[in-house]
């Protein structure tokens, strides 16, 4: 026996077992002893945390644990940069190399993701940030090159959302022309390694609908579902696919095709899973008014409403309660209930002004603007009009989308409203 039993893993035996090329058996091997053996776990503890959390399987590399271990410790470097203003985090960030991680980007563009709907500036702030630590990652931190470089797509894609949501389309095109430059460079040749397409696919779909580029935002959806949809059924992201449908309905409302929108929210609804994403049901609920009203059936719209305010109080945020008090503008004034209908509208246009949010108050001029028209409040239109020009203009909204100003019934259905996931 001569101490044999004494005998554990170190560092060194794991670097060997990185730098040679193991079957499975000597893997499976290894998990056994990490699992049974508390002083092995002391050197290689973080390969059995990755397996047994299902980042990798039997068969694994040392980058694949290195990932892992940066995604788990980005929850520690997150809390730090958390409270901190967007100066202070900066600051953080280029003053201190533990900052300049892998998992720390992933994890400040989800954070703006979900900053997005309640806080747009933040979210702007947070992909800034995000692109900060992506750009200062050197080759093998600890990825090689062409996977920085997807990182960096995949970063730059969270960045142009995050401006998108705020209405600045000029920043958020900026954003995707880098996003796709970088993705071009690491995916060309090593195709998507690290699972990001399906989801770069999606944010530039939602801001070429937004930029009412409906063919190409149409092929990307149709993409990232494709991707979504693959494989056998144990392996498909029902969620992601029912998220990616309500997109899909926005865009396809937004062509003017309310039925189709209908038909694809309800395709979605079963889906979706509400304890990963709550506020997604918010999402599909809400634009359910909006087409319903659009069709013609507001009266269907009113009767849901007292239920997706519910939902909203429960699930949303302050946009999300703003959003909702639009539609139900647009619903009162489908009734003919002008009156209530333009307080509402007037309200949120107010709000939304000293948010900063000049795109989408542009959006609820135009609505009412055509309440106006319809009450033949000529001098009043064309003050709306007067302003909401300059907004699209300057935001580089095509010009069959200026054009639409002066049709109002088609202008109102060409900048439908709702939610997105």
């Amino acid at each position: 026996m001569s101490g044999i039993d004494h005998e554990h893993l170190t560092k060194e035996v794991l670097e060997w077992f990185f730098d040679t090329t193991q079957p499975g058996a000597v893997s499976r091997m290894l998990l056994h002893l990490l699992a049974v053996c508390p002083e092995c776990r002391k050197a290689g503890g973080m390969i059995l945390a990755a397996y047994e959390a299902g980042a990798i399987g039997v068969q694994f590399s040392l980058v694949d644990v290195d990932l892992f271990e940066s995604r788990t410790k980005a929850q520690d470097l997150w809390e730090a940069l958390e409270p901190l203003s967007f100066e202070e985090a900066l600051g953080r960030i280029r003053g201190g190399s533990e900052y300049v991680t892998w998992g720390l980007a992933e994890r400040l563009s989800k954070e703006s993701s979900m900053a997005g709907p309640k806080n747009a500036s933040r979210a702007v702030d947070l992909a800034l940030l995000a692109v900060e630590v992506a750009m200062s990652l050197a080759e093998w931190q600890p990825c090689e090159r062409e996977w920085l470089f997807e990182l960096r797509a995949y970063v730059y894609t969270y960045l142009a959302s995050a401006h998108r949501i705020s209405g600045n389309m000029r920043e958020a095109e900026r954003a995707q022309l880098e996003a796709d430059e970088w993705w071009r460079q690491g995916a060309e040749s090593m195709g998507d390694v690290l699972g990001y397409e399906p989801e770069i696919l999606s944010f530039k779909a939602s801001l070429r609908k937004d930029q009412r580029r409906f063919d190409e935002a149409l092929d990307l959806i149709d993409e990232a579902l494709g991707i979504y949809s693959a494989g056998s059924l144990e392996i498909k992201d029902c969620h992601m696919i029912g998220r990616n449908l309500v997109l899909k309905a926005k865009i396809v409302e937004e062509m003017g095709n309310l039925e189709e929108a209908l038909a694809l929210l309800r395709e979605a609804s079963p889906l979706i899973d509400s304890e990963r994403e709550p506020r997604l049901l918010l999402c599909v609920q809400h634009n359910l008014l909006d087409y319903l009203s659009n069709l013609g059936r507001p009266e269907e719209a009113r009767a849901m409403l007292p239920s997706v305010w519910k939902l909203a109080r429960e699930t949303g945020n302050e946009l999300d309660i703003l959003r909702l008090t639009w539609t139900e503008g647009l619903i009162l004034a489908a009734l003919d209930e002008t009156a209530e209908a333009s307080d509402l509208l007037l309200a949120v246009r107010g709000e939304l002004v000293s948010r900063g949010m000049s795109y989408d108050a542009a959006l609820v001029s135009l609505h009412l603007a055509f309440l106006y028209t319809k009450e033949g409040r000529v001098m009043a239109v064309a003050e709306l009009v007067g302003g909401i020009i300059p907004i699209f203009e300057a935001q580089d909204i095509h010009r069959e989308a200026l054009a639409a100003l002066a049709v109002f019934p088609q202008a109102v259905r060409v900048f439908g409203l709702g939610l997105q996931p």
